[in-house]
């Protein structure tokens, strides 16, 4: 007896994929931002003996709010939250866990090849795992899903 499958096109593993914004919606979010408020967080770059790993230190932001593309050698990674003001109606007294909206331009070496680029966001840290190509790539524009 045959095997029937079906798929859900709709879900992705670990979970269902919701796009935030395009490049160009993000762009005018940031522009928007109020003055002072964005802020770019540390970063580590880390290289591997078979690829890059770039950790951004970004607690309190859900994944939808970030989002990462290429383009040649640039990664490009922006965090853009819409809601503003006091967080669950609590009065802070100092509040510094909070960073707002930015972005953050890398330039990748040569041989690092953003076609099999993956992005995970845990625990407040966005990892992203580059792995490297024995030859220099052109790597096409492409927009990466955060798992």
């Amino acid at each position: 007896m045959p095997h029937e499958y079906t798929y859900d096109c709709s879900t992705i593993y670990p979970g269902v994929y919701v796009p935030m914004m395009d490049e160009a919606e993000a762009s005018r979010e940031l522009k928007c931002s109020y003055h002072g408020e964005a802020i770019t967080p540390p970063v580590n770059i880390i290289e591997l003996p078979e690829a890059y790993k770039i950790e951004f230190s970004i607690p309190g932001v859900s994944r939808e709010n970030i989002l990462i593309h290429t383009e040649g050698n640039i990664l490009s990674v922006f965090v853009v939250r819409k809601k503003r003001g006091a967080i669950n109606g609590e009065d802070f007294k100092m509040h510094e866990f909070n960073y707002g909206n930015f972005d953050r331009h890398i330039i990748l070496p040569d041989k690092a090849d953003t076609v099999f680029l993956t992005a995970e966001y845990r625990a407040g840290i966005l990892r992203i795992i580059i792995p490297k190509s024995i030859y220099p790539t052109k790597n096409p524009h492409s927009r990466i899903v955060v798992y």
